[in-house]
């Protein structure tokens, strides 16, 4: 193998080094964008009575289903959107 062919194979493994670190680099800063817009950040208050507590909870492709309890075992459903604001409340009764 010869000096000149030596130094282009080293020349070429380093180019290929440096786009398989920017790649790498692309796809995290890609994938932290992506994640940023499916679940935003930011805290959200949801406020109960004293006493009451969630038992379950489900997710749709607009929001968030809770089942609450209240302290009397009274249930209700609490539909939440994407910004924690309740847009339907269902309560249960039973006989």
């Amino acid at each position: 193998m010869s000096a000149r062919t030596l130094a282009m194979l080293k020349l070429s493994i380093v180019v290929m080094t440096v786009l398989i670190a920017a790649g790498v680099i692309a796809l995290v800063i890609g994938l932290k964008r992506k994640a940023e817009t499916l679940a935003p950040g930011g805290d959200a208050v949801l406020r109960l009575a004293a006493g009451a507590k969630i038992t379950a909870l489900s997710s749709d492709e607009n929001g968030l289903w809770l089942l609450i309890e209240n302290k009397e075992g009274q249930q209700s459903l609490r539909r939440l959107d994407e910004a924690a604001t309740t847009t339907a409340t269902i309560a249960i009764q039973s006989d």
